[in-house]
């Protein structure tokens, strides 16, 4: 990635991996001065050298994934279309504040009332967990395995999982 100072303040950065860009920011104050498309530049330039021929916004794999650019960031879109890019899907920014966060809908009471058990898995689960993935999301299986990240399964009444959640913390 790339990185811009102004009076060796840090203004910018950009973040690239083998064939996109996940990452660009621009501090508020410089937006809109050159910064960013000069950080989307030196990307494009940087992801050339190493050999891509194709680039996109937004990563997969790794630990992380982000989709794209949410569409709800409407400067971010114009930017990006600015620098001339063309979208092929929608995404959306799911991002939530959790301090203070109530349950509005009652989705764990309703699941819980329907027979439904949420619970972090624990290793013995895991074996469980990995046949689910794989019969259902088998392009997740891999980061499932690796292991460095929590798992919450919903399982029902008989212990057979219905669904996972991959999170940190």
């Amino acid at each position: 990635g790339r990185v811009a100072e102004r009076l060796a303040h840090v203004v910018g950065m950009v973040a690239v991996d083998a064939g996109g860009i996940p990452l660009l920011l621009v501090a508020p104050q410089e937006q809109r001065t050159g910064v960013g498309s000069a950080l989307h530049a030196a990307a494009l330039e940087l992801l050339r050298e190493r050999g891509a021929e194709r680039v996109s916004l937004g990563s997969g794999g790794g630990d992380h994934l982000w989709p794209g650019v949410p569409a709800n960031l409407s400067a971010a879109v114009a930017f990006f279309e600015a620098q001339g890019w063309a979208w092929d899907h929608i995404a959306i920014d799911l991002i939530r504040d959790l301090r203070g966060y109530v349950d509005p809908i009652g989705a764990v009471a309703r699941a819980s009332d329907g027979g439904i058990n949420l619970a972090v898995a624990r290793a013995a689960d895991l074996p469980q967990v990995l046949a689910f993935e794989e019969a259902h999301f088998p392009e997740w299986l891999d980061s499932f395995r690796r292991g460095d990240w929590s798992i919450l399964a919903a399982r029902d009444s008989e212990g057979t999982v219905l669904g996972t959640l991959l999170f940190r913390g």
